[in-house]
């Protein structure tokens, strides 16, 4: 078989240094393969076919075969020999991508996740071409993220696919850990990706962003539980690297925000590892094995100092989004309303965070925002005027605390990548609806923030807090205390070690 003569031949060669000739016969070798299997798929799928005709592809297992044997082993087999074999392996992409989109049009729609899933492979595998180039690569870095992003438009708790589109985020550290975090964390997680974050942990050159640098650092030592490093120290970096860099350019900080608040949620579910108390809780209740989460005994023996620091670092990140008086800042919060809101509903996880939250400053920002209508005033969730999901709802999707939150239809499946994540301005309003919305929804919890339904107002259950202006930041401070700018350090409120 051709089969077998392609599976020897990368075998041979592997180590060997092959004239362009002889690479040149072994690409016909692939081409050959890559053909009978199309003629194989064309006869067993044709409509008049029998059930039995059309189910030799599933039991053979074609599709598997022609990815492994004909086409990735060899791309490997080329990766591996570059630069000298990069016309080669241009040719041979170009071939491959070609056919696995004709496979797309003419094969039945039950081979589909599977062709898009490849098709967005082989445009990776185009990226090693494509270093001198980066017009190229920014091109074939869009094409497969959007067959990654609609493969996983069908299948939003499949990690595997945020780890394919982990590594599409280089050089962007922070899009990166918002990747990595999702696919450990979705309900079908990519356990392979324990691996794969420790090369943004460890990277072969330091970050050249520093806000960056520190708040890859803080995860780093949370991901890996190190005890050995100051974790308080390295936190308040970030948050002064983070005051910092907003204040440079607060436009840009709209969809990193949300890549930020993500990235610890993560965190807070302890990367996905088994045992953590959120996504135990979440596991129960769904179950319906336990009405309220679990028991206190089996929380405390949980918790441990790694999730009370990651309180530390996601509560200290969303008052420095809050402080600032701008639109970006708005999906940072709207993420954490969400993580609250679902919190809401497991009130023995819900205590841990009490102490930690900014409620009086989440109470004023939410204040400052236009006066609720009748859409954010309502228990049905705000759809907004054109019905369009926000960047970060995309951002948030199949992440266990959003089990609850989203209409069962509020995602369409035809939008690009790009798409998805373009902040139209529009969407402002829309998101001010949701954000009223939700902090009506957790007022109903009475677990801090207070809605007076007379004057549509929110307020938080302690009124002892006051703002300060320090350096042009608006700074939460307790009353008792004088506003003395030398005792107030990064963030003042910040508390960590929580009992």
């Amino acid at each position: 078989m051709i089969e077998d003569k392609c599976i020897d031949v990368v075998a041979q060669v592997l180590y060997a240094e092959l004239n362009h000739e002889q690479w040149q016969a072994i690409t016909a070798l692939h081409r050959t393969l890559i053909h009978e299997h199309h003629d194989f798929m064309l006869a067993t799928q044709h409509p008049l076919g029998s059930r039995f005709l059309k189910g030799l592809a599933f039991r053979n297992r074609m599709l598997d075969r022609l990815w492994k044997y004909c086409v990735y082993d060899y791309l490997e087999l080329l990766r591996g020999h570059l630069p000298t074999t990069r016309e080669h392996m241009l040719t041979f992409n170009y071939l491959a991508y070609s056919m696995y989109c004709l496979h797309y049009e003419t094969l039945p729609p039950a081979f589909e996740k599977t062709l898009m899933e490849r098709l967005g492979d082989i445009a990776r595998h185009r990226l090693a071409l494509e270093d001198e180039d980066p017009e190229q690569k920014a091109v074939w870095t869009s094409v497969s993220q959007n067959w990654y992003s609609r493969l996983y438009d069908q299948n939003p708790t499949t990690g595997r696919l945020c780890h394919h589109l982990a590594i599409l985020a280089r050089p962007d550290a922070l899009k990166q850990l918002f990747f990595y975090g999702k696919s450990l964390c979705v309900f079908e997680p990519f356990t392979l990706a324990h691996k794969s974050i420790l090369t943004l942990f460890k990277p072969a050159a330091p970050f050249e962003v520093p806000v960056e640098a520190a708040f890859v650092e803080s995860h780093r030592i949370l991901f890996s539980q190190d005890q050995t490093t100051n974790f308080l120290a390295t936190t308040n970096g970030f948050f002064l690297h983070l005051k910092d860099s907003i204040k440079q350019s607060v436009e840009e900080w709209t969809e990193r925000g949300y890549h930020v608040a993500i990235a610890n949620c993560c965190a807070l579910l302890s990367y996905g590892r088994a045992g953590n108390v959120i996504i135990s809780a979440i596991h129960s209740q769904s179950n319906k094995q336990q009405a309220h989460g679990q028991s206190d005994e089996k929380q405390d023996h949980d918790k441990g100092s790694s999730f009370d620091d990651a309180i530390c670092l996601a509560m200290g990140s969303l008052k420095v989004f809050l402080q600032r008086e701008h639109e970006a800042m708005w999906p940072h919060v709207h993420v954490v309303m969400v993580f609250m809101l679902r919190l809401t509903l497991l009130p023995d996880i819900l205590r841990y965070f009490q102490d930690s939250f900014p409620w009086a400053l989440l109470s004023r920002r939410l204040n400052e925002l236009p006066a609720a209508d009748e859409e954010s005033l309502s228990d049905e969730f705000p759809e907004g005027s054109d019905g369009s999901p926000l960047p970060e709802d995309f951002a948030l999707r199949g992440l266990p605390f959003t089990d609850m939150y989203f209409p069962s239809n509020w995602f369409s499946n035809d939008i690009s990548y790009e798409d998805k994540f373009m902040e139209m301005p529009s969407l402002a309003h829309t998101r001010q609806r949701r954000l009223l919305w939700l902090g009506r929804k957790i007022a109903q919890a009475h677990v801090g923030l207070i809605w007076d339904a007379a004057s549509r107002q929110f307020s938080d259950e302690e009124s002892s807090w006051v703002m300060v202006d320090v350096d042009g930041d608006q700074i939460e401070q307790h009353a008792e205390t004088p506003a003395n700018h030398t005792e107030l350090g990064v963030l003042p409120s910040v508390q960590c070690g929580f009992q």
